[in-house]
């Protein structure tokens, strides 16, 4: 029989897991499983792509290599986004804090590996979109496909001989899908 898991607050993770490769769900901390070679490639790509957009426009400060994403506080909850952004008005004065942001991010880009099933995506999608994340991108790199996630509309998903725009969180970028795979 195994033992129950220890439960920990937010700020017990912070101080114990701070920097770990790991999240924290309903206060049970849970190792963040490597993605391997490819999901590093449209890991890369995606970091490129969108982080220069947002850095060069000054539309906020782009994250990346599962960055904390406050979920709740109680129980509490931190996911580990592989890219994500806040708009500096959501951003704490005086810098950015060393482990999370209480607000959420304007958008987050989740990598599908093979390390997890569909239903441990759709359990991050709809995570973020309840912490108030107005856009969650999925990107599967053995499919070539680019979905679309937002809290009131039907999912969007497009190949990869399609563009990709997000007029609500990034007016005026576009990337071919295919190019987040290449």
């Amino acid at each position: 029989m195994n033992a129950p898991a220890t439960r920990l607050t937010l700020d017990e993770f912070l101080r114990k897991h701070g920097g770990d490769n790991a999240e924290l769900i309903d206060g049970v901390v849970v190792p963040l499983v490597p993605a391997g070679m490819l999901c590093g490639r449209v890991a890369a790509n995606t970091v490129s792509a969108f982080g220069s957009f947002i850095e060069e426009r000054g539309l906020g400060i782009a994250y990346s290599n599962d960055t904390f994403v406050l979920i709740r506080n109680n129980p509490p909850r931190v996911r580990g986004a592989d890219f994500c952004f806040w708009a500096h008005a959501a951003l704490p004065t005086g810098g950015t804090p060393d482990w999370v942001i209480e607000a959420p991010p304007e958008f987050c880009v989740e990598l599908r590996s093979l390390t997890y099933n569909w239903a441990h995506i759709f359990e991050r999608v709809a995570d973020y979109l309840i912490a108030g994340v107005k856009v969650v991108l999925v990107l599967d790199p053995y499919t070539k496909t680019a979905s679309l996630y937002r809290p009131d509309s039907p999912p969007q998903t497009l190949s990869a001989t399609d563009d990709l725009t997000i007029p609500d969180v990034l007016p005026g970028f576009s990337v071919s899908v295919a190019s987040l795979f290449a």
